[in-house]
Protein backbone atom coordinates (compact mmCIF):
# COMPACT_ATOMS: atom_id res chain seq x y z
CA UNK A 1 0.00 0.00 0.00
CA UNK A 2 1.05 3.49 -0.46
CA UNK A 3 1.20 5.54 2.69
CA UNK A 4 -1.44 7.49 3.63
CA UNK A 5 0.04 10.84 4.72
CA UNK A 6 -3.36 13.07 4.23
CA UNK A 7 -4.39 13.01 7.79
CA UNK A 8 -7.78 14.30 9.44
CA UNK A 9 -6.95 17.02 11.86
CA UNK A 10 -8.77 19.58 13.85
CA UNK A 11 -7.60 23.13 13.09
CA UNK A 12 -7.17 23.88 16.58
CA UNK A 13 -3.99 21.86 17.05
CA UNK A 14 -1.79 20.35 14.16
CA UNK A 15 0.35 17.42 14.66
CA UNK A 16 4.43 18.52 14.33
CA UNK A 17 7.42 16.53 13.86
CA UNK A 18 7.63 15.45 17.36
CA UNK A 19 4.77 12.79 16.15
CA UNK A 20 6.63 11.66 13.35
CA UNK A 21 9.93 11.12 14.79
CA UNK A 22 8.28 9.00 17.27
CA UNK A 23 6.73 7.02 14.72
CA UNK A 24 9.69 6.42 13.07
CA UNK A 25 12.35 5.72 15.82
CA UNK A 26 9.84 2.82 17.12
CA UNK A 27 9.58 2.02 13.47
CA UNK A 28 13.20 1.44 13.51
CA UNK A 29 13.51 0.26 16.98
CA UNK A 30 10.72 -2.93 15.92
CA UNK A 31 12.45 -3.44 12.71
CA UNK A 32 15.76 -3.72 14.11
CA UNK A 33 15.32 -6.26 17.31
CA UNK A 34 12.22 -7.99 15.11
CA UNK A 35 9.78 -7.06 17.88
CA UNK A 36 6.46 -7.76 17.12
CA UNK A 37 4.27 -4.62 18.40
CA UNK A 38 1.37 -7.12 19.57
CA UNK A 39 -1.60 -4.88 21.20
CA UNK A 40 -0.43 -1.30 20.81
CA UNK A 41 -1.94 1.37 23.06
CA UNK A 42 -1.91 5.22 21.78
CA UNK A 43 -2.09 7.72 24.41
CA UNK A 44 -2.46 11.33 24.04
CA UNK A 45 -3.60 10.31 20.89
CA UNK A 46 -5.44 13.10 19.21
CA UNK A 47 -5.42 12.22 15.37
CA UNK A 48 -4.07 8.80 15.80
CA UNK A 49 -0.86 9.80 13.54
CA UNK A 50 1.57 8.34 15.44
CA UNK A 51 0.21 4.68 15.57
CA UNK A 52 -1.51 4.85 12.01
CA UNK A 53 2.25 5.61 10.98
CA UNK A 54 3.88 2.88 12.97
CA UNK A 55 1.53 0.50 11.55
CA UNK A 56 1.50 1.10 7.77
CA UNK A 57 5.47 1.48 8.00
CA UNK A 58 5.67 -2.53 9.31
CA UNK A 59 3.50 -3.59 6.60
CA UNK A 60 6.53 -5.32 4.28
CA UNK A 61 7.31 -7.28 7.37
CA UNK A 62 4.58 -9.26 8.07
CA UNK A 63 6.25 -11.36 11.29
CA UNK A 64 5.75 -7.74 13.00
CA UNK A 65 2.28 -7.78 13.40
CA UNK A 66 -0.56 -5.60 14.73
CA UNK A 67 -3.06 -7.39 16.42
CA UNK A 68 -4.68 -4.46 18.03
CA UNK A 69 -4.62 -0.39 18.36
CA UNK A 70 -6.55 1.36 21.18
CA UNK A 71 -6.46 5.00 20.46
CA UNK A 72 -6.60 7.00 24.01
CA UNK A 73 -8.01 10.77 23.42
CA UNK A 74 -9.29 13.22 26.26
CA UNK A 75 -11.26 15.58 23.88
CA UNK A 76 -14.86 14.57 21.75
CA UNK A 77 -13.58 17.30 19.46
CA UNK A 78 -11.14 14.22 17.72
CA UNK A 79 -13.00 11.50 17.40
CA UNK A 80 -14.61 11.89 14.10
CA UNK A 81 -10.64 12.79 12.93
CA UNK A 82 -9.72 9.72 14.58
CA UNK A 83 -12.48 7.47 12.70
CA UNK A 84 -12.05 9.15 9.66
CA UNK A 85 -7.74 8.66 10.06
CA UNK A 86 -8.53 4.87 10.87
CA UNK A 87 -11.22 4.17 7.93
CA UNK A 88 -8.49 4.70 5.71
CA UNK A 89 -6.09 2.64 6.92
CA UNK A 90 -8.13 -0.33 8.20
CA UNK A 91 -9.06 -1.99 5.04
CA UNK A 92 -5.32 -2.39 4.46
CA UNK A 93 -5.19 -4.54 7.97
CA UNK A 94 -8.51 -6.48 8.72
CA UNK A 95 -6.42 -8.89 11.04
CA UNK A 96 -6.31 -6.02 13.49
CA UNK A 97 -8.30 -3.91 15.49
CA UNK A 98 -9.09 -0.50 15.89
CA UNK A 99 -10.51 0.88 18.94
CA UNK A 100 -11.34 4.53 19.76
CA UNK A 101 -11.24 5.56 23.78
CA UNK A 102 -12.48 9.12 24.27
CA UNK A 103 -11.73 9.00 28.41
CA UNK A 104 -9.62 10.66 30.82
CA UNK A 105 -7.24 8.14 31.19
CA UNK A 106 -5.87 10.03 35.04
CA UNK A 107 -9.64 9.17 35.93
CA UNK A 108 -11.73 6.51 34.31
CA UNK A 109 -9.04 3.75 34.30
CA UNK A 110 -8.89 2.59 37.34
CA UNK A 111 -10.26 -1.08 36.85
CA UNK A 112 -8.30 -1.74 33.71
CA UNK A 113 -6.65 -4.97 33.38
CA UNK A 114 -5.80 -4.19 30.03
CA UNK A 115 -1.90 -4.58 29.32
CA UNK A 116 -0.30 -3.63 25.85
CA UNK A 117 3.14 -5.07 24.46
CA UNK A 118 3.79 -1.38 22.90
CA UNK A 119 2.65 2.27 24.21
CA UNK A 120 3.67 5.25 22.62
CA UNK A 121 2.70 8.66 23.86
CA UNK A 122 3.47 12.45 22.61
CA UNK A 123 1.94 14.22 25.53
CA UNK A 124 1.32 17.69 26.78
CA UNK A 125 4.77 18.79 27.90
CA UNK A 126 4.70 22.10 28.07
CA UNK A 127 4.21 23.35 31.94
CA UNK A 128 1.07 26.17 31.66
CA UNK A 129 3.64 28.50 33.65
CA UNK A 130 6.07 28.29 30.72
CA UNK A 131 5.07 30.92 28.52
CA UNK A 132 1.75 32.40 26.56
CA UNK A 133 -1.01 29.99 26.56
CA UNK A 134 -3.54 29.70 23.53
CA UNK A 135 -6.40 31.25 23.55
CA UNK A 136 -8.67 28.38 22.21
CA UNK A 137 -9.03 26.31 25.07
CA UNK A 138 -8.78 22.42 23.31
CA UNK A 139 -5.14 24.05 22.31
CA UNK A 140 -3.77 24.65 25.42
CA UNK A 141 -5.50 21.08 26.24
CA UNK A 142 -3.18 19.58 23.57
CA UNK A 143 -0.26 21.70 24.69
CA UNK A 144 0.08 22.30 28.10
CA UNK A 145 0.06 20.37 31.24
CA UNK A 146 -1.00 21.79 34.94
CA UNK A 147 0.83 20.42 38.12
CA UNK A 148 0.63 16.31 38.05
CA UNK A 149 -0.70 15.46 35.03
CA UNK A 150 2.84 14.64 33.17
CA UNK A 151 3.41 12.31 36.17
CA UNK A 152 0.01 10.83 36.33
CA UNK A 153 0.18 10.42 32.56
CA UNK A 154 3.34 8.69 32.75
CA UNK A 155 2.93 6.70 35.87
CA UNK A 156 -0.43 5.53 33.82
CA UNK A 157 1.48 4.37 30.64
CA UNK A 158 3.94 2.02 32.95
CA UNK A 159 0.78 0.61 34.27
CA UNK A 160 -1.05 -0.30 31.23
CA UNK A 161 2.48 -1.95 30.03
CA UNK A 162 2.87 -5.45 30.08
CA UNK A 163 5.82 -6.98 32.14
CA UNK A 164 7.84 -7.06 28.94
CA UNK A 165 6.61 -4.07 27.04
CA UNK A 166 7.99 -1.33 25.71
CA UNK A 167 6.50 2.51 26.23
CA UNK A 168 8.10 5.20 24.31
CA UNK A 169 7.41 9.15 24.83
CA UNK A 170 7.94 12.28 24.40
CA UNK A 171 9.40 14.87 26.63
CA UNK A 172 10.62 18.21 27.02
CA UNK A 173 14.22 18.95 28.84
CA UNK A 174 12.51 21.54 31.39
CA UNK A 175 13.14 20.54 35.47
CA UNK A 176 9.47 19.28 35.73
CA UNK A 177 9.94 16.68 33.20
CA UNK A 178 13.05 15.66 34.24
CA UNK A 179 12.13 15.46 37.40
CA UNK A 180 9.74 13.05 36.59
CA UNK A 181 11.40 10.98 34.56
CA UNK A 182 14.40 11.14 37.36
CA UNK A 183 11.44 9.68 39.89
CA UNK A 184 10.40 6.80 36.99
CA UNK A 185 14.46 5.92 36.82
CA UNK A 186 14.44 4.71 40.32
CA UNK A 187 12.08 2.24 39.53
CA UNK A 188 12.36 1.20 35.69
CA UNK A 189 14.61 1.40 33.09
CA UNK A 190 14.54 4.55 31.45
CA UNK A 191 16.43 5.56 28.03
CA UNK A 192 16.66 8.90 25.95
CA UNK A 193 16.72 7.29 22.78
CA UNK A 194 16.55 10.69 20.58
CA UNK A 195 17.15 14.34 21.57
CA UNK A 196 16.03 17.22 19.52
CA UNK A 197 16.12 21.01 19.96
CA UNK A 198 12.51 21.26 21.41
CA UNK A 199 12.61 17.71 23.09
CA UNK A 200 13.61 14.39 23.51
CA UNK A 201 12.35 10.54 23.18
CA UNK A 202 12.30 7.76 25.74
CA UNK A 203 11.95 4.84 25.99
CA UNK A 204 10.74 2.84 29.35
CA UNK A 205 11.15 -0.91 30.41
CA UNK A 206 9.53 -1.89 33.59
CA UNK A 207 11.98 -4.64 33.64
Amino acid sequence: MELITNYSQPEFYRFSRDSIELANLVVNYLIENSISPGRVADLCCGSGVISLEIIQKLMDDPSLKVSSIDFYELQEDYRKHLENNIGQVSEYFPNTDFNINICNILKNLEQSQDRFDLIVMNPPYFHHASGRSPKDERARICREYKDGQLKGLLNRGVELLSANGKFFFVCREDKDSIKVIDELSLKYQVEKVSEASSFSIYLLLRS
